[in-house]
């Protein structure tokens, strides 16, 4: 399903889209990279305990486990990246 609406070129144009700088913009200065961001994102809904990412390589597996050494993500972080969030299962009635 994913490849139909998301291909490998569509992800290279966005990852080129947004800068680096932009990107860290939007995490209001927090010491968090993108993908550490994301995990504590995740965690940051009261009914998620644990996130299970994709480590493909030793640096993956350090960044991601020093997500538990940052403190939880602001809540106004949260709610400014809630607005990006793409609700697209059925159940919340997406496609």
């Amino acid at each position: 399903m994913r490849a139909v609406w998301l291909d490998a070129v569509q992800v290279h144009r966005l990852g080129r889209a947004v800068a680096p700088t932009e990107k860290r913009q939007q995490l209001g200065g927090s010491p968090l990279t993108l993908p550490q961001a994301a995990i504590q994102f995740a965690l940051a809904h009261p009914a998620v305990s644990t996130v299970i990412p994709g480590i493909r390589s030793v640096a993956q597996a350090e960044a991601t486990c020093a997500v538990s050494e940052h403190p939880p993500m602001p809540e106004d972080l949260v709610l400014r990246l809630r607005k990006h969030a793409w609700l697209r299962a059925f159940w919340y009635g997406g496609k």
